[in-house]
């Protein structure tokens, strides 16, 4: 090594020494390692924006089509249906209220344990027979749902039907495509 002024010069290449083949190798490891991603070590950093875009895309996707409305069906007047003579139990109740909306079809009683549930009825005993709420919800239901649409509506013992309050927004036409 050549000395100038104090200061030790760079070595040529006859002069500086081999490295080791294990810390060539440690040294190229550990720059793969930096260009990985921690998930999993084959995935280079390069693609780490490509993956984060790809996410935020679809994750965007989805958000649009859940909050989506689509257009809007009005609610249909309650329909007059049959009626037993006489109602005598809480689920005969809940079915002719379900009978008086298409929208109604597929909807089950409300279950406490189970979440994400968008649609469902509750039926309550009242002084001249039953009270009977039925909702309607979407967007984000697996959350509780961010809109809500719901109906009560008082059953008496001889079987009339008659609705009572109705509140929330109109429901979007994309709710009830749901296989």
């Amino acid at each position: 090594m050549a000395r100038a002024y104090g200061i030790e010069a760079e070595p040529t290449t006859a002069e500086r020494p081999e490295p080791c083949p294990t810390e060539h190798r440690a040294r190229f490891d550990r720059r793969r390692d930096m260009r990985t991603l921690s998930l999993h070590p084959r995935v280079p950093v390069r693609f780490r924006s490509a993956l984060l875009i790809g996410a935020l895309a679809t994750l965007a996707l989805v958000a649009l089509a859940a909050c989506s409305s689509g257009g809007s069906t009005p609610t249909p007047e309650p329909s007059a249906s049959p009626t037993p003579d006489t109602v005598t139990g809480a689920d005969e109740a809940v079915e002719l209220v379900l009978a008086q909306d298409p929208r109604f079809e597929r909807i089950r009683p409300y279950d406490p344990d189970l979440i994400g549930q968008a649609a469902w009825t509750k039926v309550q005993p009242s002084a001249g027979g039953w009270t009977v709420a039925v909702r309607i919800g979407w967007g984000d239901c697996p959350s509780g749902c961010i809109d809500e649409h719901t109906w009560t509506y008082e059953i008496t013992t001889a079987g009339e039907v008659t609705l009572v309050d109705e509140q929330g927004p109109a429901i979007p036409e994309n709710v009830f495509d749901v296989p």
